[in-house]
C-alpha cells in the first residue's frame, strides 16, 4: 500500500501486488483518492497487467484497466499477440475526441504496458547500474514517451530520509523520469 500526498495530507492511495512465477508475471493494483481529493475529485480505479519474461527481457502479454471518474466509467483492455507483438484493443466507451488527443495505431504499435516498462528500467538498473532507458507506452487509452535518466552523481546515490509518518527511510538510486504524452490526453 502506498500513500499519495501533497505536503503531508493524504490525497490518494495505491495497492499493488505483484507475482512472479517461473518466466511470468502479473500485477493487480488499485488506486483512489481519500480526504479532502475524494471530495473534490472521486476517482476509483483498477488495473491489471500480464506478461512474461523472454531472453532476460520482461514482455507485455495483457492489459486491463479500468476507472470512475466523475460518475463514468472507463475501461479498456490491451493484447499483445505472441507470435508478432501486435497490439488489440477493446475501450468502453470509445475516446471522445473532442476530449482527448487521437491515438495514432503506428505509435501503439511497438509499445508496452506501463507495468513492464517498469520491470524493464528496473532491470537496466541493475545490470548497468544507470536509470537511462527509454520506453514507449500504452495503457489502451494513452500513449508515452518515458525516459528515465541519471542524475547528477552527488544526486544519484543518496539516503532518503523519512519526513513524513510512513515515508521510505534507506538507501536509493535517485533517477529522473520524463513522460511525453502522445495520444490519448486531454485536449488543453
Amino acid at each position: 500500500r502506498h500513500v499519495v500526498q501533497w505536503g503531508n495530507v493524504n490525497v490518494g492511495e495505491i495497492e499493488t501486488s505483484w507475482l512472479f512465477i517461473q518466466t511470468t508475471f502479473e500485477m493487480v493494483g488499485k488506486s483512489r483518492t481519500v480526504g479532502i481529493s475524494d471530495k473534490l475529485r472521486k476517482y476509483r480505479g483498477n488495473s491489471t497487467a500480464k506478461g512474461h519474461i523472454h531472453d532476460n527481457r520482461h514482455m507485455p502479454a495483457q492489459i486491463d484497466i479500468n476507472g470512475i471518474y466523475k460518475g463514468m466509467e472507463r475501461n479498456a483492455t490491451a493484447i499483445w499477440n505472441p507470435e508478432d507483438g501486435r497490439i488489440r484493443t477493446v475501450r468502453t466507451p470509445s475516446l471522445n475526441l473532442k476530449k482527448v488527443h487521437p491515438l495514432d495505431d503506428k505509435v501503439i504499435q511497438g509499445s508496452i504496458d506501463p507495468y513492464t516498462a517498469v520491470l524493464r528500467a528496473l532491470h537496466t538498473i541493475k545490470q548497468t547500474g544507470s536509470c537511462n532507458s527509454s520506453h514507449n507506452i500504452y495503457d489502451g487509452l494513452r500513449t508515452a514517451e518515458l525516459t528515465l535518466h541519471d542524475l547528477e552523481d552527488d544526486l544519484r546515490h543518496n539516503f532518503l530520509t523519512a519526513d513524513r509518518p510512513d515515508a521510505y527511510d534507506g538507501a536509493v538510486i535517485a533517477c529522473g523520469l520524463t513522460s511525453k504524452p502522445t495520444g490519448g490526453h486531454q485536449l488543453k
